[in-house]
């Protein structure tokens, strides 16, 4: 099933590759060779048209996006963590309330708590950061906002002299976008980390349960060794049980702490089949090849996705190749000729082209690789800081 869905997402991903090549650099390229070619002959008739084409390309490029998003099936790098409500007092017994509820107590535990995240992010900014993306935004916006402010005082005319309106979309679209690209790759990179590391934390579990451990004393000498981020994990899960937590509370502990999907899965399958009996030789044999077969599959999607985000790079490195050679060399070659061609507006025109395809084809590649538009941002920000090279430094 997980094969059929691959080989589906994959023709769907060249389908999508072929119609970006036409539409989105085709298209761009003969638009620029004929607005080039109606300025030396006077004429201006394809200006009019210009504003349909800035609105109906972004409108395809979002339907594109929409249609993959549906199709190819996106890669899961969801946190999730919650507050463990566990206590040693419970008797699993539900107590009916028979007093009225204290306002006041209550509004001071909840800011007690409240306090208590605050330390929390404190202790771990980094954790935090790339667990909740509205870090990001808030700081993209703080960015964006003093990039503003600096804007109003005219500290941008000597750096960027021409085209001031389009340089900011650029510096607002880059400032804006880099911390949640800090923070998805931040969280891309903890989860890859996790995952990979869960074969090996199963087979060493095996291997201890093969020759009698029981599974605290399996956990305790895993946390001892070195299997990477869940190593740290571990060795919670460890000091839990030697305060007299039973295992089972500890592990899903673990489970919420770390917040990765895959190990909430594993966990939840080694706390359900401990509980029912203590020999899960077989099912961790399962859980092993179910990870390792899903490990592959994220590898053989890349491998093939990869190639598809090389389409696009060297489709918008086309675009701006042929943006200079036409507005440099083939420019050129008439004004030797004693002939007065304004290029002024040409450039412009290619640089708000650049800048449009520039988002769309990063968070197109965001899509094809990732299954996810933020995949795309990091992209979309190497795209327009090549387009401003070329069109304000180089042009």
């Amino acid at each position: 099933m997980a094969r059929n869905e691959l080989e589906m997402g994959m023709k769907t991903m060249e389908i999508m590759a072929e119609v970006y090549v036409t539409a989105f650099v085709a298209g761009p390229i003969a638009v620029m060779i004929m607005i080039v070619a109606e300025n030396m002959s006077g004429q201006s008739s394809l200006s009019a048209l210009m504003p349909y084409f800035f609105i109906f390309l972004p409108l395809g490029a979002i339907g594109m996006i929409w249609i993959l998003s549906l199709v190819v099936p996106g890669e899961s790098v969801e946190i999730t963590r919650k507050e463990s409500r566990s206590s040693v007092f419970d008797a699993g017994i539900p107590v009916v309330g028979t007093q009225r509820v204290d306002r006041v107590f209550t509004q001071e535990i909840e800011a007690r708590k409240r306090l208590l995240r605050f330390a929390a992010i404190l202790r771990s900014p980094l954790r935090h950061y790339m667990s909740d993306y509205r870090f990001g935004i808030v700081i993209g916006t703080m960015l964006g906002s003093v990039l503003v402010l600096l804007s109003m005082t005219g500290i941008f005319q000597d750096i960027f002299p021409r085209y001031p309106g389009e340089m900011m979309i650029c510096l607002m679209t880059i400032v804006i976008l880099v911390p949640l690209v800090v923070a998805y790759e931040l969280r891309r990179y903890y989860v890859h980390q996790v995952e990979d590391q869960i074969p090996d934390f199963l087979r060493e579990l095996l291997d201890l349960k093969d020759i009698g451990m029981t599974l605290q004393g399996a956990v305790k000498l895993i946390s001892e060794s070195k299997i990477g981020l869940l190593s740290s994990e571990l060795r919670l899960v460890s000091k839990d049980v030697t305060f007299g937590t039973s295992i089972s509370s500890a592990l899903v502990r673990l489970e919420e702490r770390v917040g990765v999907l895959m190990i909430k899965r594993v966990i939840s399958l080694i706390v359900r089949a401990s509980e029912v009996t203590d020999y899960i030789r077989d099912i961790l044999i399962i859980a092993i090849e179910d990870m390792e077969h899903f490990l592959k599959m994220k590898r053989e999607r890349y491998t093939v996705s990869f190639a598809y985000i090389m389409i696009i790079y060297l489709s918008f490195g086309i675009f701006l190749y042929t943006a200079y050679q036409l507005n440099v060399s083939f420019i050129s070659s008439f004004q030797n000729l004693n002939t007065n061609i304004d290029i002024s507006g040409n450039v412009l025109d290619m640089f708000r082209m650049s800048i449009m395809l520039g988002i769309f084809s990063g968070i197109m590649a965001g899509q094809l690789s990732s299954g996810s538009v933020l995949a795309g941002f990091k992209h979309v920000i190497l795209f327009l800081v090549t387009a401003v090279v070329l069109f304000v430094y180089v042009l």
